[in-house]
């Protein structure tokens, strides 16, 4: 009983970070890409603590990663684990657009995520979460020495390569036909974040 349990954990914590390989080869009835990657930022915004959230411990009131797959993509009404709305904000060319058609807001194991396009960088004061798209990678190093992801702690994520090394906090990247992310664990700690154990076992960790 106890090596079936383990079992299906391992085979649902892999479908957090997996696609069907139809989807980077361009096969019919499987989700858009986007929709996947958006689907894994969501699931990572749960496991991320900000500093203005209850002192009850990183991970006081998370489930077993894992515990949510039976969650649609996006959205699904459950109690509510904190009462604070993540904004998540789009910098560049929004690939997301389809995954964002149904709604501009997700309720995501209790906590709400908005998504919002920025126009620019000045904007980001408002954000939790920003994600920054491949049509600005010719000035990541400018938007990543933006003092005010740190003081504002603001988690940075992106699917470009490089990014993680050049300071970014989350970057999602397609190895072996599947969705993996890796994660710099000192840019999360400069920001003032802190970011579950359980979602750290499944990344690549990038120290820089």
């Amino acid at each position: 009983m106890i090596l079936k349990k383990v079992a299906q954990i391992t085979a649902i914590m892999a479908l957090i970070v997996s696609i069907n390989v139809g989807v980077v080869r361009g096969e019919d009835n499987v989700p858009d890409e986007y929709v996947l990657k958006m689907a894994i930022i969501y699931k990572i915004i749960i496991y991320v603590k900000w500093p203005s959230e209850s002192r009850q411990g990183a991970e006081a009131h998370l489930p077993l990663l894992g515990a949510e797959a039976h969650l649609p993509l996006l959205g699904a009404e459950v109690r509510l684990r904190t009462q604070e709305t993540v904004t998540l904000c789009i910098l560049g060319n929004n690939p997301f657009k389809s995954a964002l058609q149904a709604q501009e807001r997700a309720v995501v194991l209790g906590r709400e995520v908005v998504a919002k396009e920025l126009t620019s960088n000045g904007d980001i004061q408002n954000c939790h979460v920003l994600y920054i798209s491949q049509s600005e990678s010719n000035r990541i190093g400018q938007l990543l020495d933006n003092p005010m992801i740190n003081s504002q702690h603001i988690l940075t994520i992106a699917d470009m390569e490089g990014f993680s090394q050049k300071g970014g906090m989350v970057n999602l990247f397609v190895e072996s036909s599947k969705i993996r992310f890796e994660i710099n664990v000192e840019a999360v700690e400069r920001a003032g974040l802190k970011i579950s154990s359980q979602l750290l076992k499944l990344a690549k960790i990038v120290k820089h």
